[in-house]
């Protein structure tokens, strides 16, 4: 068991039901905190966090997830383009068989992804609407959202780009699972593989 994880979960959940409401931010400018992790730990934080997520549930504390895996996977497939996903796999599969190497590969996956993750319309607007959505029918209770499965954007994406637009949080309380190494105070390294990005100012876990 990773003690070390297990005490920032619990210190996170702490702060989540806290008798004076959801403590889990320091700053008006920065309106949500991340939940650092290393990547090999993927399966572990998932299993703990799905435990902890019940345990928030029964003080009443209403949960949005937002899975990055599946609302990529979604609008993929609501995606303008002449491949289906099954055909995308199978073609990133055919260039890798035919040039053993992963440049072409990567070329063709990258282009079915930047536009999703980089366009206005793409991720972030379907991230912001289901936030927006789940705001609105709290009427009033105490809810929390968690963003899980950013390692799943990897390569094709920085995760700070994704974390810019949460500065405007519609008045709830984000968390963000960030899979990476802690480099420095405000210093974060997108799967532990990227060059440390120091803009980080948020509260993390």
């Amino acid at each position: 068991m990773n003690t070390e994880l297990v005490k920032r979960l619990n210190d996170l959940k702490k702060d989540i039901v806290h008798p004076e409401g959801i403590q889990v931010t320091q700053s008006q400018n920065y309106p949500f905190s991340i939940f650092v992790y290393p990547p090999s730990e993927e399966f572990f934080v998932r299993s703990r966090f799905l435990e902890m997520i019940q345990d928030i549930k029964k003080e009443g504390i209403d949960i949005l997830e937002i899975n990055l895996a599946h609302e990529c996977l979604t609008l993929l497939d609501h995606r303008d383009g002449d491949w289906s996903l099954d055909e995308i796999i199978q073609k990133e599969k055919e260039f890798f068989e035919d040039t053993k190497d992963f440049k072409d590969p990567y070329s063709i996956v990258d282009d079915v992804f930047s536009p999703i993750l980089e366009n206005e319309d793409g991720i972030s607007k379907s991230i912001l609407e289901k936030m927006e959505s789940f705001h609105k029918n709290l009427e009033g209770r105490r809810g929390i959202v968690f963003i899980t499965r950013a390692g799943f954007l990897y390569p094709f994406y920085r995760t700070s780009s994704l974390l810019k637009f949460l500065t405007n949080t519609r008045g709830l309380s984000v968390v963000f699972l960030y899979p990476g190494v802690r480099t420095s105070e405000t210093s974060l390294s997108y799967m532990g593989v990227l060059s440390p990005d120091s803009n980080y100012r948020p509260r993390m876990y």
